[in-house]
């Protein structure tokens, strides 16, 4: 799930949560997968793996959960 961060220039850059099924992929593996299917300016600037997406209770993912979690500089997990 893409959802915002804070940039000091652009304002705004794309982060995304991304919940590993089956095998372990490294970060490099999903820049290389994701270059192949979208423009650079579309690539997440920071891709962080979590054990789950953030849901409401309708069951639909909370962006605005990754900007808080994630907002800052640091990188820790869900």
């Amino acid at each position: 799930m893409a959802f915002c961060i804070p940039d000091p220039i652009l304002g705004e850059d794309i982060a995304a949560m991304v919940v590993p099924a089956g095998e372990q992929v490294t970060e490099a593996e999903l820049r290389t997968y994701l270059l192949d299917r979208l423009v650079p300016s579309n690539i997440p600037r920071r891709i962080y793996f979590v054990d789950a997406i953030p849901k409401n209770s309708a069951g639909k993912p909370l962006r605005y959960a990754g900007t808080e979690r994630y907002g800052g500089s640091g990188s820790q997990g869900f």
